[in-house]
């Protein structure tokens, strides 16, 4: 991942692992330093969703988004607890489901119950595949967000055939599973969680 200037904020956020590399040399005239952060899983888990992600939903209102970035992590999640390197293709069925089974489905059972593959509103097809395919929910799972309703605790409800997720009640439950998982980290020995898991090169000018 390289980072330049409109991506300050990002990199300003990590706070472990920077170590400068020496000049670039020049481009179109100009000076740049490179610089190399390393994220353990730990900070990435800490930068990006605990973080960056909320600052998304709950400060910039931007919950549909949420909803694509929440999907995919929900398979993150299953990725650092399963026995394969994290880039082995065809496993994301089977790690959406673990993210499910393993750490949401412990802080409200329904998402187990909406992650079968008999339900009509299987998550993993309906939320996460429209979401990641073309950026859209499939099926009757229909998007809300609590600025938007007049209806509290209906996070997970069934109203009218349509399966309403709120993008803020969904995103605490993402980020109880989070907490979830770095507390479960030093007990995980695996290599995968012990190598940098994202590598940020930031060229800043000098």
């Amino acid at each position: 991942m390289v980072a330049f200037s409109h991506q300050r904020q990002f990199v300003d956020n990590l706070s472990q692992g920077a170590g400068e590399l020496g000049p670039l040399g020049t481009k179109y005239g100009e000076c740049y330093m490179k610089s190399k952060i390393e994220m353990s899983i730990e900070n990435f888990i800490r930068t990006v969703f605990l973080h960056d992600l909320k600052v998304m939903i709950y400060d910039a209102n931007l919950h549909y988004l949420g909803f694509g970035t929440i999907s995919s992590g929900i398979e993150f999640l299953g990725a650092c607890i399963d026995d394969h390197p994290f880039s082995k293709p065809g496993e994301s069925k089977k790690r959406f489901k673990l993210g499910i089974d393993h750490f949401m489905s412990k802080i409200d059972s329904k998402y187990s119950q909406f992650n079968q593959e008999s339900s009509p509103y299987y998550l993993y097809k309906y939320l996460r595949c429209g979401m990641a395919h073309i950026i859209r929910p499939n099926g009757q799972v229909h998007f809300a967000s609590r600025n938007r309703t007049n209806r509290n605790n209906i996070h997970l409800s069934i109203i009218g055939e349509i399966l309403v997720l709120v993008c803020e009640d969904f995103y605490d439950h993402f980020a109880q599973s989070c907490k979830m998982l770095i507390n479960e980290l030093p007990s995980l020995s695996k290599p995968k969680l012990e190598a940098p898991y994202l590598t940020v090169i930031n060229h800043k000018k000098i």
